[in-house]
């Protein structure tokens, strides 16, 4: 009986390490990819709420005239995001524009390119009312 590895046996053991390497490698690889869409995912939802919460502090009357129907901003995180895009769009959620209709509905959305190259989107949407917000 000889004592040592057949080249065969060398060559197998060799391709089982390498796969188990690479596999290793992918799932790194997806993990931080992974990781830094769930950050610009957290960035866009403080820009939104960044926004959100400025929109709440504005007065109904105020809110119509610098937002409606459509009006793009820019937050303090969006040099984190690829193509970063911030949209404020104000409607009447009951389908008329009066200006006897004292609710209205905002909405603010976040759009921008993943580090995958995918196009991602986040929106937040909230009820004014002329004496304040209902929901």
């Amino acid at each position: 009986m000889k004592n040592g590895f057949t080249l065969i046996e060398i060559l197998i053991s060799t391709l089982v390490f390498s796969v188990a390497l690479m596999a290793i490698a992918f799932s790194l690889s997806r993990g931080s990819g992974l990781a830094s869409e769930i950050k610009e995912s957290s960035i866009a939802a403080h820009a939104l709420q960044e926004q959100m919460e400025l929109i709440r502090r504005t007065n109904f009357n105020n809110i119509l005239a610098a937002y409606f129907p459509s009006a793009n901003f820019n937050a303090a995180g969006f040099n984190f995001l690829n193509n970063a895009l911030g949209t404020i769009t104000v409607d009447y959620p009951y389908g008329t524009s009066s200006p006897d209709d004292m609710i209205i509905r905002v909405t603010v959305t976040v759009s921008w390119t993943s580090v995958s190259g995918r196009q991602k989107q986040r929106s937040m949407v909230t009820l004014v009312t002329s004496d304040g917000i209902s929901g």
